[in-house]
Parts: C-alpha cells; structure tokens; sequence
C-alpha cells in the first residue's frame, strides 16, 4: 500500500535541505549545469531567432513589470514573461543538460526560474545553487517514479521538470512546508507536453521549457501569496503520478533523500542533437574516419538502438533545424558527409542540401530489444556501413561523451560554453561570465551575473 505522506516529506526535505549540507562535488555540479544552460541560451537567442520570435512578440504584447531580464537582449519584463523566453530559448538548440533514464532537460527548465527570482530577490549565489540542486532533485525523483511508461505520450521536460521550477522558485520564495507541498500540488495540475514535439520538432517542445518554467514558478508564487492547492498529490490515487504512469514507483520519490543529489548523473551534451541520437554519432564518427569511408561510396547504414529511441528519433525528412536535431537518419548522414556533427550541421542550409538528402534515404534505423536490456545504464547503439563494393564496417558504442562512465571534462564543458557564447559576446566578456559563474558561491547577489548575459 502506498504511503500517504510522500509529497509532505518530499516538501519538508526542500524547505529544511541547507546550503551547507551540499559536497562540494555537487556544488560544483550546479554551476557546471547552469554554466552550460546559460551557454545554450546564449546561442538559442541568435541560432533559433526566427523559430522563437513568435513566444517574444507575445511577450511584447503582454508587456508587465519591468523587473526580470530577458537573456542577451537585455530587456525588462515581468518575472513570468522573462522565464517563459529565457527557457524557451535554452532549449531551443537541443544542446541543454540531459538526465540519461529519465530523458528530462532539468536545466533548462530550473536556471530560468532561478535567475528571474534570483534577479527578482537579490538571491545570493550560495541561494541560487542551492534552489538549482534542489529543483533539479525533485524533477528527477519524480521523472524517475513515472518513468518509463509516461515517455509513451508524455515530454518528461514538460511534465515532471514543472516541479523542479516549482521548488526552485518556492525555495528562494522561502515557502514553509505547507506552502512547498501546495506548491507542488499546483505545479502538478499544471503539468503537461505531449511527446508528439520530438516526433515534429516544432515549437512546442522549447516552450516546454520556457513555459513549464514559467507555470513551476507560478505555482510557487500562487502559494507564497495563500492559494489553496492539491495535498498529498504524489500518491493521490487520482493524482500525478497515477495519472501519468501506468505503474508508478512511488517510494523513488523519497528513498534515501539527501544522501546524496541527483545533479551529480545530469550530463551536459557533447553533441549539439538529441541524446538517442550520441552513440550512433560517436560509432559512424569512428568508422568514417578509421576507414576513410565518403559518402558516394555508402550502399546502405544500418542504426541500431533502443526500442524508444527508434520509435521517436527517426524522421527522414526534416524539415527544420530543430527536426534534424532530433532525427537520427539525419545525424548520421551529416557524420558520414562532414566527418563531424556540430553547430554548422544544423544550419537551414544543410538541411536543404541534397547529398544530405539522398543519404537519408539509404540509412535504416532499427530497434533492438537487446539493447534495451542495457539502457539506461548505457546508452547502446550500433551502426552498420555497407559500401558499394561490398565491404561492411561495424561499430558499436555504449557510453557516449559525457555520460558518467565517458565524461565530458571541466575543460570540455568550458570550450563549449566559450563557443556558444561567441555567437553573441566577445572572448573578454565570456571570461567574466565564465568566471563569475563557477565562483558563483561568493556572490553576495546575481545580480553582476546578469548584466553580462546581455549584449551590449
């Protein structure tokens, strides 16, 4: 029988967690997270400029408090509207942290919630890092009870991340307890994002992010000023988590809280595309280039990997550069062609090019139950290359750069956040931040932090 007081414990663990109880692998952890998600929005603003526009000039037309800044524009709007574009935008190049097993952008949907109230409240460094561990705990407990039969229809960054803004928010808010577990009860009811976005790669999974932030902080916002709201909505029989899985592990939610924090397994993105999507890369990578394969000479590919990956991740015809991130055909394709997959392979142009596109058409990607066994401890793929004279060349790759087991350096992080910052600032400017960022701890408030995210 399920316990009754799950989202009660969960909602004291938040209030009463402090500062001081963080390791310092983890504190290093949540700058590293919100360095990397700062760095992803930076370049969202200017590579996704004319995707986003739209959630913009709705904000322009909302209009509002001039009291939270807009990332890179530097404009004032109200807290709500600056956390709907910030997180909009640093989702909107699929090169945000992920959390392997749960497939959840946690940071894209706490970093904005925390620097609108961080800029809002005055928070000190050591409040944002830790309001940034805290969200990203909750959002990955919950993602984890729900999993994995909620992914059939549901974007576990819109869904379970609302909970994480929802604390994040609410810990810098100081809510007590009876206001954390409102809040969570509100952020609940609030929770949605069909899985269809990955399929289409269309607007609606970066305004996952943007809005799932935005209506998290809401919630929090809603019971610091005394709104009612849903108890106990964990384990409600009619609640989240039954509603949103077809078998619900309940006790992840609670087990072992505090021992240690679960931002310590996100993974930054070593590849500017889908996760699924990094072991194949990293396999066709190593044939291309061991084997001095081209693309005139391929007959066939053959993809294999997980079950899910191949019933989500596979569109052959991208029409956007969104799309094309997460399409596996197509990621192959540009590292058969290119010999790498970075920024540059997302380009509107590329997706027009035609070699690109007969390509395409001679990549399969398969399923395999046998694969499943291992995810998501790994994240397993193989890839099969069929030349024109006959020749077959085989790799497989099961722990792509920046999983536990494969992980992305401190330097690599750096040189990513570098060059996304580029598309925006100068090397000096990227220093400071980059700087400011990761002694984040002696920051009395954000709010220095903050002018530099904005192009002068």
């Amino acid at each position: 029988m399920a316990r009754l007081d799950i989202t009660r414990e969960l909602a004291e663990f938040v209030v009463e967690t402090r500062y001081q109880e963080l390791s310092a692998e983890t504190v290093h952890a949540a700058k590293t997270m919100i360095l990397d998600t700062l760095g992803c929005g930076i370049a969202g603003f200017v590579l996704s400029k004319d995707e986003i526009a739209p959630v913009f000039k709705v904000i322009d037309d909302m209009g509002g408090k001039e009291e939270c800044t807009l990332v890179v524009s530097g404009k004032k709007t109200s807290w709500f509207n600056a956390i709907l574009g910030n997180g909009t935008a640093m989702h909107s190049i699929d090169y945000d942290d992920t959390r392997p097993g749960i497939a959840t952008h946690i940071g894209a949907v706490v970093v904005p919630s925390v620097l609108a109230f961080g800029e809002k409240l005055g928070t000190s460094g050591k409040d944002a890092i830790l309001a940034t561990v805290l969200g990203y705990e909750v959002a990955s407990r919950i993602a984890s009870s729900v999993m994995p039969t909620h992914y059939d229809f549901w974007h576990s960054t819109g869904t379970n991340g609302t909970f994480g803004a929802a604390v994040a928010a609410g810990k810098l808010l100081g809510l007590n307890v009876d206001e954390m577990e409102k809040a969570l009860g509100i952020a609940a009811d609030q929770a949605a994002g069909l899985i269809s976005c990955i399929e289409f790669g269309d607007l609606t999974k970066s305004l996952h992010a943007g809005l799932t932030s935005a209506k998290g902080a809401l919630a929090a916002m809603l019971a610091k000023h005394g709104a009612s709201g849903p108890q106990g909505i964990l384990e409600y029989p009619r609640g989240y988590c039954n509603a949103y899985s077809k078998g619900p592990a309940l006790e992840k939610i609670i087990y072992d809280l505090g021992r240690s924090f679960d931002i310590l397994n996100n993974m930054p993105k070593f590849f500017p595309s889908a996760l699924p999507s990094h072991s194949v890369i990293e396999a066709t990578l190593r044939l291309v280039r061991e084997n001095k394969i081209v693309a005139d000479s391929v007959l066939r590919v053959v993809g294999k990997v997980v079950m899910s990956a191949a019933a989500t991740f596979t569109n052959y015809k991208p029409e956007t550069a969104l799309a094309a991130r997460l399409s596996i055909p197509y990621c192959i394709a540009v590292a058969i062609i290119d010999g790498e997959v970075r920024m540059e392979q997302f380009a509107r142009t590329r997706l027009q090019d035609q070699r690109v596109k007969e390509l395409i058409k001679k990549i399969c990607i398969e399923g395999d139950p046998d694969l499943d066994k291992l995810y998501p401890e790994m994240i397993p793929a193989t890839v099969e290359i069929i030349t024109k004279d006959g020749k077959v060349f085989s790799a497989e790759q099961y722990y792509p750069k920046g999983l536990a087991k494969n992980p992305m350096s401190d330097e690599e992080i750096s040189s990513k956040f570098g060059s996304l910052c580029a598309y925006v600032f100068e090397k000096g400017i990227i220093d400071q931040l980059r700087e400011m960022i990761m002694k984040m701890e002696s920051l009395k408030d954000i709010f220095g932090m903050t002018k530099l995210l904005i192009r002068g």
